[in-house]
């Protein structure tokens, strides 16, 4: 899924079902203003709803179900221990999503101070930036945590203030 960065066409992924994946399922890579709505994910390796690096912003994931979300070594070192739902920004719409069987994580939030790898800058900071709209997600039987914010986050009126 893409869209440039300084436009607010509307990437749009509803109604798939993605099944016995062996990388991911959705990925968002530097993709802002994308509805992710009504899918269903299962069995997938590595994390299954993915919002890579940090500068993902203003998506609304809404009403997703992803089931079994499996480990894999053949990813990014993370996805060793993989979640259902995985966030590098806060400023996003997640509502009514639910994830159960992970391996690990139902919902993992990883903020770095600076967006990571080929999309970093200075200028923005998921790490500082208050959490969008989060309400009506469930987890349910995940290896580890159902919710993790991981490792910091410090929100401030101004980004990278």
């Amino acid at each position: 899924t893409w869209v440039e960065k300084d436009r607010h066409e509307r990437a749009v992924v509803v109604g798939c079902a993605v099944h016995h994946s062996f990388n991911r399922a959705i990925v968002l890579h530097d993709t802002s203003y994308a509805l992710i709505k009504d899918n269903v994910m299962y069995h997938t390796m590595g994390h299954a709803f993915f919002m890579e690096d940090g500068v993902e912003r203003y998506n609304r994931i809404e009403g997703n179900l992803g089931l079994h979300s499996a480990a894999s070594g053949a990813q990014l070192a993370h996805d060793t221990f993989t979640s259902t739902f995985w966030f590098a920004s806060p400023a996003n719409t997640v509502i009514n999503n639910a994830a159960g069987g992970a391996s690990h994580i139902g919902f993992w939030f990883s903020f770095p101070r600076h967006p990571r790898e080929g999309s970093y800058t200075e200028s923005i900071c998921p790490m500082m930036v208050p959490f969008g709209d989060f309400h009506g997600n469930t987890a349910h039987s995940n290896g580890r945590f159902g919710f993790w914010i991981f490792e910091e986050h410090y929100p401030h009126r101004e980004e990278c203030g």
